[in-house]
């Protein structure tokens, strides 16, 4: 049996506006790559049974927006998220309720992407490649396991099956944005 794990760094969320960080809320880039990556999974036919969310305002709104393609998504927002290092998220990924198939979590960088490449084993020479190179927002890695039990996650033993970012699923033919 496989279980399948996406992480989501939140979309972009500029600094400043006077906003204390865990209420920094998402640029217009930000909403519009939200938006898209939410497409991006429905035509890939991801769909998490339960979506694990940081209560910052940038991660809450990262997944209002991934949810207008896919209403019916559920979600447990978890301010422990918000501060969670690697070692956390790995709890919370072995405490999952093992009728869950599909988990996905929205956090945040550092601990987001250190624990994707902490989980990640073996897969795609590409996609392991473009792991190397972090995550920017709006990243989604999923990540598919041969386990049973959540409890069972262990760092080194899962595949990546995907790895995108706005890059790949919202570029224009022109990406100016980035330049």
């Amino acid at each position: 049996m496989n279980k399948t794990l996406s992480l989501v760094r939140h979309a972009q969320s500029p600094f400043g506006a006077g906003l204390s960080d865990i209420d920094r809320q998402l640029s217009d880039a930000g909403l519009d790559d939200a938006k898209a990556l939410g497409t991006y999974m429905c035509s890939k036919n991801y769909h998490p049974d339960l979506v694990l969310c940081s209560s910052a305002e940038r991660t809450k709104q990262t997944f209002q927006k991934i949810c207008s393609a896919d209403d019916a998504l559920e979600v447990e927002y978890a301010k422990a998220i918000y501060s969670a290092g690697k070692r956390d998220l790995l709890n919370f990924i072995n405490e999952t309720d093992d009728r869950i198939e599909h988990l996905m979590i929205i956090g945040h960088n550092p601990a987001i992407y250190e624990i994707a490449a902490s989980l990640i084993g073996d897969g795609a020479e590409r996609l392991l490649h473009k792991l190397t190179q972090g995550f920017m927002p709006a990243t989604l890695c999923v990540i598919e396991t041969d386990i049973e039990s959540w409890k069972d996650v262990a760092p080194g033993k899962n595949r990546i099956i995907d790895l995108v970012n706005p890059m790949d699923y919202n570029s224009s033919d022109r990406p100016t944005r980035w330049m």
